[in-house]
């Protein structure tokens, strides 16, 4: 089983140029990542029949839990 944190973690580096340091940052969660993946193609379908937004946005988190889950059984 594979254990999936963040999404655009950047390790700690050094420009050889200026010597500027740039710390390690372990980026946004997975999680967050996905559901903003999700919640973008359901917005970009959406009609203003569609549901609330918090049902929206409910479904799109859903979306990336599940498919953390799928990943997770790789």
């Amino acid at each position: 089983m594979k254990v999936i944190e963040s999404a655009f973690p950047r390790p700690l580096s050094i420009n050889p140029f200026n010597n500027y340091i740039a710390f390690d940052q372990p980026g946004m969660t997975l999680r967050d990542w996905l559901a903003g993946q999700a919640l973008q193609g359901l917005v970009a379908r959406c009609t203003l029949t569609d549901p609330d937004p918090e049902c929206t946005v409910q479904m799109a988190v859903q979306l990336a839990d599940a498919l953390l889950e799928r990943l997770q059984k790789e």
